[in-house]
Protein backbone atom coordinates (compact mmCIF):
# COMPACT_ATOMS: atom_id res chain seq x y z
CA UNK A 1 0.00 0.00 0.00
CA UNK A 2 1.00 3.23 1.40
CA UNK A 3 -1.72 5.55 0.03
CA UNK A 4 -0.49 8.53 2.16
CA UNK A 5 -2.82 11.23 0.84
CA UNK A 6 -2.29 14.98 1.12
CA UNK A 7 -2.39 15.10 4.89
CA UNK A 8 -1.63 18.82 5.27
CA UNK A 9 1.14 18.21 7.83
CA UNK A 10 3.60 20.59 6.17
CA UNK A 11 3.34 23.90 4.34
CA UNK A 12 3.63 23.86 0.58
CA UNK A 13 7.09 22.42 -0.08
CA UNK A 14 7.21 24.14 -3.48
CA UNK A 15 6.83 27.65 -2.02
CA UNK A 16 9.87 29.29 -0.40
CA UNK A 17 9.13 31.06 2.88
CA UNK A 18 10.05 34.44 1.31
CA UNK A 19 7.02 34.41 -1.03
CA UNK A 20 4.34 36.75 0.21
CA UNK A 21 1.41 38.82 -1.04
CA UNK A 22 1.82 42.56 -0.79
CA UNK A 23 -0.66 45.35 -1.26
CA UNK A 24 -0.01 48.23 -3.59
CA UNK A 25 -1.53 51.20 -5.34
CA UNK A 26 -1.31 52.84 -8.74
CA UNK A 27 -0.98 56.56 -9.38
CA UNK A 28 -1.76 56.87 -13.09
CA UNK A 29 -1.05 60.36 -14.49
CA UNK A 30 -3.80 61.99 -16.53
CA UNK A 31 -7.15 60.53 -17.50
CA UNK A 32 -6.41 58.58 -20.71
CA UNK A 33 -6.09 55.29 -18.85
CA UNK A 34 -7.75 54.24 -15.59
CA UNK A 35 -6.21 51.93 -12.97
CA UNK A 36 -8.85 49.21 -13.41
CA UNK A 37 -7.92 48.98 -17.13
CA UNK A 38 -4.43 47.75 -16.20
CA UNK A 39 -2.89 44.48 -15.06
CA UNK A 40 -0.19 44.55 -12.38
CA UNK A 41 2.36 41.74 -12.65
CA UNK A 42 5.48 40.32 -11.07
CA UNK A 43 7.35 37.22 -12.14
CA UNK A 44 5.12 35.31 -9.72
CA UNK A 45 1.69 36.33 -10.97
CA UNK A 46 -0.66 39.16 -11.78
CA UNK A 47 -3.56 41.14 -10.36
CA UNK A 48 -6.35 43.39 -11.63
CA UNK A 49 -6.39 46.70 -9.74
CA UNK A 50 -9.56 48.23 -8.36
CA UNK A 51 -11.06 51.44 -9.79
CA UNK A 52 -9.08 53.37 -7.17
CA UNK A 53 -5.82 51.64 -8.14
CA UNK A 54 -5.41 49.22 -5.23
CA UNK A 55 -3.95 45.79 -5.98
CA UNK A 56 -2.31 42.77 -4.36
CA UNK A 57 0.52 40.73 -5.92
CA UNK A 58 2.83 37.93 -4.86
CA UNK A 59 6.52 38.78 -4.46
CA UNK A 60 9.68 37.23 -3.11
CA UNK A 61 10.49 39.40 -0.08
CA UNK A 62 14.18 38.41 -0.17
CA UNK A 63 14.91 40.24 -3.44
CA UNK A 64 13.82 43.36 -5.27
CA UNK A 65 11.55 42.45 -8.18
CA UNK A 66 10.23 44.41 -11.12
CA UNK A 67 6.51 45.14 -10.88
CA UNK A 68 4.77 46.18 -14.11
CA UNK A 69 1.41 47.72 -14.90
CA UNK A 70 0.37 46.97 -18.47
CA UNK A 71 -2.69 47.78 -20.55
CA UNK A 72 -4.89 45.29 -22.42
CA UNK A 73 -2.44 45.27 -25.35
CA UNK A 74 0.49 44.45 -23.01
CA UNK A 75 1.96 47.96 -23.36
CA UNK A 76 3.95 49.04 -20.31
CA UNK A 77 2.23 51.89 -18.48
CA UNK A 78 4.06 51.94 -15.12
CA UNK A 79 7.00 50.15 -13.48
CA UNK A 80 8.19 49.75 -9.92
CA UNK A 81 10.35 47.62 -7.68
CA UNK A 82 9.09 45.51 -4.82
CA UNK A 83 11.28 45.78 -1.75
CA UNK A 84 12.29 49.36 -2.52
CA UNK A 85 11.54 51.68 0.40
CA UNK A 86 11.93 54.74 -1.81
CA UNK A 87 9.16 53.77 -4.24
CA UNK A 88 6.63 52.61 -1.63
CA UNK A 89 3.10 53.98 -1.55
CA UNK A 90 2.07 56.19 1.36
CA UNK A 91 0.48 53.17 3.08
CA UNK A 92 3.74 51.18 2.90
CA UNK A 93 2.74 48.95 -0.01
CA UNK A 94 4.15 48.90 -3.53
CA UNK A 95 3.61 52.24 -5.22
CA UNK A 96 3.50 52.39 -9.01
CA UNK A 97 3.71 55.93 -10.38
CA UNK A 98 5.59 58.01 -12.91
CA UNK A 99 8.28 58.41 -10.19
CA UNK A 100 8.61 54.67 -9.49
CA UNK A 101 8.76 54.10 -13.26
CA UNK A 102 11.59 56.61 -13.65
CA UNK A 103 13.56 55.00 -10.81
CA UNK A 104 12.96 51.45 -12.12
CA UNK A 105 14.00 52.38 -15.65
CA UNK A 106 17.27 53.84 -14.42
CA UNK A 107 17.94 50.92 -12.06
CA UNK A 108 17.18 48.42 -14.80
CA UNK A 109 19.92 49.92 -16.92
CA UNK A 110 22.39 46.98 -17.08
CA UNK A 111 25.37 49.03 -15.95
CA UNK A 112 23.61 50.10 -12.74
CA UNK A 113 21.94 46.83 -11.75
CA UNK A 114 23.05 45.55 -8.36
CA UNK A 115 21.69 42.56 -6.43
CA UNK A 116 23.07 43.55 -3.01
CA UNK A 117 20.12 44.85 -0.91
CA UNK A 118 22.05 47.54 0.99
CA UNK A 119 23.84 48.74 -2.13
CA UNK A 120 20.55 48.74 -4.05
CA UNK A 121 18.89 50.85 -1.36
CA UNK A 122 21.76 53.33 -1.49
CA UNK A 123 21.62 53.38 -5.29
CA UNK A 124 17.86 54.01 -5.25
CA UNK A 125 18.44 56.95 -2.91
CA UNK A 126 21.05 58.42 -5.26
CA UNK A 127 18.87 57.88 -8.34
CA UNK A 128 15.89 59.47 -6.57
CA UNK A 129 17.90 62.68 -6.06
CA UNK A 130 19.10 63.09 -9.64
CA UNK A 131 17.55 65.93 -11.68
CA UNK A 132 17.68 63.57 -14.66
CA UNK A 133 15.31 61.21 -12.83
CA UNK A 134 12.88 64.09 -12.34
CA UNK A 135 13.08 64.93 -16.06
CA UNK A 136 12.44 61.27 -16.90
CA UNK A 137 9.50 61.19 -14.45
CA UNK A 138 7.99 64.21 -16.23
CA UNK A 139 8.45 62.59 -19.67
CA UNK A 140 6.77 59.42 -18.37
CA UNK A 141 3.86 61.35 -16.86
CA UNK A 142 3.44 63.26 -20.15
CA UNK A 143 3.39 60.02 -22.19
CA UNK A 144 0.79 58.39 -19.95
CA UNK A 145 -1.31 61.57 -19.73
CA UNK A 146 -1.38 61.96 -23.50
CA UNK A 147 -1.36 58.36 -24.76
CA UNK A 148 -2.28 56.13 -21.82
CA UNK A 149 0.95 54.12 -22.15
CA UNK A 150 4.70 54.39 -22.60
CA UNK A 151 6.04 54.62 -26.13
CA UNK A 152 9.73 53.81 -25.86
CA UNK A 153 10.30 55.04 -29.43
CA UNK A 154 9.16 58.59 -28.52
CA UNK A 155 12.10 61.01 -28.87
CA UNK A 156 11.29 62.97 -25.71
CA UNK A 157 11.12 59.85 -23.57
CA UNK A 158 14.20 58.36 -25.26
CA UNK A 159 16.17 61.57 -24.63
CA UNK A 160 15.13 61.78 -20.95
CA UNK A 161 15.93 58.09 -20.47
CA UNK A 162 19.32 58.49 -22.15
CA UNK A 163 20.18 61.44 -19.93
CA UNK A 164 19.12 59.56 -16.79
CA UNK A 165 21.20 56.45 -17.48
CA UNK A 166 24.35 58.20 -18.72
Amino acid sequence: GGGGGKGGSSPSVDTPAALTRVEGSLQVPGSVVHPNQLTVSTSLGSSSPSQTGNFSVQVNSDVAQVVTATDAQSNVVLLGLSGSDDTRAADGGIGLSARSTAVAMVLLHPFLANSDKAASAQLVSIVEGLPETTALEQAIACQISQHGRLDFSDQGLAYAYGQAVN
